[in-house]
């Protein structure tokens, strides 16, 4: 592009050198670092949330230690699960939401959908399959004599 000559859009409104030319790759520096920490900080507080379920007895899940017999620490973790319950997984469906369009039309629909498959697919055959174990051999320990 000549010096003094205005960037010109193309047909999809992306900003090129001339009519038609592709943008140029995003770069690191163009990464949105507040999204990658607010994940960060997200996935640690469900890593403390499903610990604090763990140790306070509250709620269904497969493992529960029995709860401490003096009310401070539990009631100080039951609070933390409820204000937790109230954002954390919403706020991580949103930012997922939000990057899914662009990476939608960067695939294209097949190929987005074939990496959603594999990402989602195995880990939750994996999680289901071990879910299941658990929950059967739970069970039958509970059954004996």
């Amino acid at each position: 592009m000549a010096s003094g000559q205005a960037p010109t859009e193309d047909v999809k409104g992306v900003v090129g050198g001339e009519q038609g030319t592709p943008p140029p790759p995003r770069k690191l520096r163009d990464r949105l670092y507040f999204a990658d920490n607010l994940r960060t900080w997200l996935i640690t507080l469900v890593v403390l949330h499903h610990l604090a379920i763990v140790y306070t007895g509250v709620g269904a899940f497969y493992y529960v230690e029995p709860p401490p017999s003096y009310p401070l620490p539990l009631v100080v973790l039951v609070i933390f699960i409820v204000v937790n319950q109230a954002y954390f997984m919403g706020l991580l469906f949103l930012i997922s939401g939000y990057f899914s369009p662009g990476s939608l039309e960067r695939k294209g629909v097949r190929r987005f959908v074939k990496d959603r498959l594999i990402r989602l697919g195995i880990l939750c055959s994996c999680t289901s399959s071990c879910s299941t174990r658990s929950h059967l051999s739970a069970r039958t320990q509970c059954q004996r004599p």
